[in-house]
C-alpha cells in the first residue's frame, strides 16, 4: 500500500566545516542530506515527508541542541537524534538519553562509527515510518468506505462465501460481489485471506456471520 521513501540524514551544526565534512562523507556511501547551520533553519525547512535520522550539535549558538530536541518532542516529530559534540559533559548525555537521543558521536569524528550510527538509526526509523504511513493509509481508505462496504468487509475477512453474506445483510449476491470487488481493489488486494491480514493488522475487527436463527455465533442476537 506505501512505499518507503528515500531516507534523509539531517545535519544541524554552526560550523560550515562540520556541515561540509559529514555532507561529503555520507553521500560518498549513498545517502541523501540536507545541513542546516542553526536549529531555527532546520525547523523552518524540515518536512517531514520522509524517514530520517538527525546528526545535530550540542552547543550552538542560538536555539542549543537540547533545546531543539526539546521542541522535536513538543511538535511531536519523532526523529532519531545522534547528538555531535566535542566536550559533551556527563549531565548532557543523561539528560538527551532521557529526552530520546539515540547516541553521542565526538568531535573529531571517527567516520566509519559516523556511518555505522546513522545507518543504524536509518534503518530503524524506515520501518517504523513505513507501519506508521501504511496505518494511516489504511486509515483513510476504511474511512472512505460506505456504511455498507464496512459491513460487507467485515463479513469477507471471516471467509464466509457471498451467499452467506448476502444473507447475513439480506442483499443479493451480486450486491455482495460488486462490493467484494471494489473494496479488494479499493484495498490493493486480490483475495479476501489477504484482505484479512490487512485488516488484522490495522486492528479492525472482523463480524461474525449470524446463523439462520438470527444470532451470531456466540449466541448473540
Amino acid at each position: 500500500m506505501t512505499e518507503v521513501a528515500e531516507p534523509v540524514v539531517h545535519v544541524v551544526d554552526d560550523e560550515q566545516g562540520i556541515r561540509e565534512l559529514l555532507t561529503a562523507l555520507l553521500s560518498s556511501v549513498g545517502h541523501t542530506v540536507r545541513s542546516y547551520a542553526n536549529a531555527d533553519a532546520f525547523l523552518t525547512n524540515f518536512r517531514g515527508d520522509a524517514p530520517g535520522c538527525l546528526l545535530l550539535d550540542v552547543r550552538m549558538p542560538g536555539r542549543s541542541g537540547l533545546q531543539l530536541q526539546e521542541e522535536l518532542a513538543a511538535r511531536k516529530i519523532d526523529l532519531p537524534i545522534i547528538f555531535m559534540s566535542g566536550h559533551a559533559d556527563v549531565p548532557t548525555v543523561i539528560q538527551a538519553m532521557k529526552q530520546g537521543a539515540v547516541h553521542f558521536v565526538e568531535k573529531p569524528f571517527n567516520h566509519q562509527h559516523v556511518i555505522d550510527e546513522v545507518n543504524a538509526c536509518l534503518a530503524r526509523h524506515s520501518e517504523a515510518w513505513l507501519t506508521n504511513k501504511q496505518r494511516e493509509t489504511f486509515t483513510a481508505l476504511f474511512d472512505s468506505l460506505t456504511e455498507r462496504q464496512r459491513q460487507v468487509a467485515r463479513l469477507i475477512v471471516t471467509g464466509i462465501s457471498s451467499k452467506e453474506i448476502g444473507r447475513d445483510l439480506n442483499i443479493s449476491n451480486r450486491t455482495v460481489d460488486a462490493h467484494r470487488s471494489s473494496i479488494l481493489a479499493k484495498f490493493g488486494v486480490h483475495s479476501a485471506f489477504e484482505l484479512a491480514h490487512l485488516f488484522h493488522e490495522n486492528g479492525v475487527i472482523a463480524t461474525a456471520p449470524k446463523r439462520l436463527d438470527g444470532k451470531s455465533p456466540d449466541g448473540k442476537s
